[in-house]
This record gives structure tokens, sequence and C-alpha cells, in this order.
């Protein structure tokens, strides 16, 4: 993953993704959060509460929120930075960690998509 030293994994949700473009006036791509995996079928936002992930035979637990940082302003096709720092600017308006024990080590990151810990068997997720 981006940050390995947080987790090999990610995970993103496509209905999230189409949630936050609704608030946004130039829609982005969920490649724009550089994640691993991008489900589809799922409400937006539902990923948060998920403990377990099993994609195939392979089973993840839910580590924790992925924060998101300047790089989502970033677009992986022209390798522009949008001019007002969107989605980030948006994302903190609406996606803020709001537990205390959390909060003090994420600072005003907001959070999208979910780090993902292998716990299952070895196996191999085939797309």
């Amino acid at each position: 993953g981006a940050y390995p030293d947080e987790t090999s994994y990610s995970l993103i949700n496509a209905a999230s993704v189409a949630d936050l473009n609704s608030r946004l006036d130039e829609p982005v791509t969920p490649q724009q959060f550089r994640m691993n995996f991008v489900v589809k079928g799922a409400t937006a936002y539902e990923e948060d509460k998920w403990d377990w992930v099993k994609i195939g035979n392979v089973i993840m637990r839910n580590v924790r929120p992925c924060t998101r940082c300047i790089f989502t302003t970033i677009d992986p096709e022209t390798g522009t930075k949008h001019a007002n720092t969107e989605p980030l600017k948006t994302l903190k308006s609406y996606r803020q960690i709001t537990d205390p024990q959390i909060r003090p080590s994420v600072g005003d990151s907001p959070v999208m998509g979910i780090h993902l810990g292998l716990r299952g068997p070895n196996g191999m997720v085939r797309l």
C-alpha cells in the first residue's frame, strides 16, 4: 500500500466516492485515492463499519480508517494538482474522525476508505 507502515492493503467504496462527487464541482474517480481495492454494491461509507472483508478466499481485517493527505489533490492521470485542493478540502468539511482517542494522532486529516490487514489463510485475489 501507499503507507506500508500502517497496512499493506486498502479499500475504497465506489458509493462513498459517488457521495463525495455529489459535493464537488469537479468529480474524482476512485483512482484519485490510490487504493488497492474498489468495492461496488455497498452503501456510501458502509465500509467504515466493516470489521472483516473477504475477497475470494482471502480474509482481511479493517484495521483503521484511511486518513487522506495532499496526494488526493493530484490527478493520477495528468499529475496536476487541483487549484483549490479538492477533494481534500471537501473531505475535511464532513469526514473527520471525532473519536477523542484517535483524533490527536490524525489531526485534521479527513478519512476516506479503510486500511486492511491480512488475517485469513494465504490466498490469491483474482480480479
